[in-house]
């Protein structure tokens, strides 16, 4: 059985509420009853608890652990398996993000946690050349990828004809993108599709949206952080289609 690391009282709070039988043991930084919470809800679904002092946990983390640490059953990765059965329901309203070749995890976690927030069905990300679900995401997300399926694809393109056969419509932010986020009448079943920094969406994911889109700018700098620009878009795009 694959084990994790997690971290950080937001992530470790989110696992204990959604998937507590994946949590194996947690270590709590001694003294501190901000954490009281996080020991009430592992004691009660009696997960063993060891109060610890920072040192320590300072050398079970990589990183700003904010005196929790927990030791978890990975979860089984998502693959195109687990999407086909999230988008399988034609009838059904879908929100889906598209991250084209993003390959900062720090921009990664903060996708995900914009994705949970406006209750985006699935992130979609291509394997190679692009961030994972590495340590770094998923700290940064907060608790935002233990609740969004985060799914990696072999090849994004057949992906995106794959999706549009299914009645799901793709868009595209882009600088260069003929219309006005707040023109569009999103159909029940979007995509939206973003690319890195600088390069933006690869030409080829550019060519199979169905629309390409930009964010109004009324200040003097040219472009948005990606994470900054995903949250920005998702909340226009969920304006439009009203989860069911």
């Amino acid at each position: 059985m694959k084990q994790e690391t997690l971290y950080g009282i937001h992530t470790i709070t989110t696992i204990l509420n959604i998937a507590p039988w994946r949590v194996k043991k947690i270590f709590l930084l001694a003294k501190q009853s901000r954490l009281n919470p996080i020991f009430e809800l592992a004691q009660a679904q009696q997960i063993p608890i060891e109060w610890c002092q920072r040192h320590y946990l300072d050398q079970l983390a990589d990183g700003n652990h904010q005196g929790v640490i927990a030791i978890c059953q990975a979860p089984k990765p998502l693959d195109e398996q687990a999407l086909k059965k999230i988008i399988d329901d034609d009838a059904k309203s879908l929100l889906l993000l598209v991250l084209d070749n993003i390959v900062d995890p720090h921009n990664v976690g903060a996708c995900l946690r914009s994705a949970d927030a406006f209750a985006v069905d699935a992130v979609i990300v291509p394997k190679h050349q692009a961030c994972g679900l590495t340590d770094t995401v998923k700290r940064v997300a907060c608790g935002a990828a233990e609740t969004v399926p985060f799914i990696q694809v072999n090849n994004l393109a057949r992906v995106m004809k794959d999706l549009q056969a299914k009645n799901i419509w793709f868009y595209g932010l882009d600088m260069q993108g003929t219309q006005s986020i707040d023109q569009i009448d999103f159909p029940k079943r979007t995509a939206l599709v973003l690319g890195a920094e600088g390069t933006g969406i690869r030409h080829l994911t550019a060519e199979l949206c169905d629309e390409l889109m930009n964010i109004p700018m009324h200040g003097q700098v040219e472009s948005l952080n990606v994470s900054v620009a995903a949250g920005i878009s998702l909340f226009g795009v969920r304006r439009k289609i009203p989860r069911e």
